[in-house]
């Protein structure tokens, strides 16, 4: 599969917009991205290892989940 670019932006709208992604991400956060395409560094691994995804998730619930809006993101 070839690599693609994944900005911060579009992997946090991700985190924030779709639950099952984010259990994938936190069990494997390498395998989770390898699966999109991305070229995947050890630094991101920490990186992601190291967030605080329950925060994250109560900032989702706060603003509400809603997969449409961003509707022509490829990632949601």
């Amino acid at each position: 599969m070839p690599t693609q670019q994944l900005t911060f932006d579009e992997l946090v709208e991700k985190v924030l917009h779709d639950l099952e992604f984010r259990k994938q991400l936190i069990k494997d956060p390498r395998a989770t991205l390898e699966g999109l395409g991305v070229e995947v560094t050890d630094d991101m691994v920490d990186a992601l290892n190291g967030v605080d995804y329950a925060a994250m998730s109560r900032v989702a619930e706060t603003f509400g989940r809603n997969e449409t809006v961003h509707p022509d993101s490829p990632l949601c």
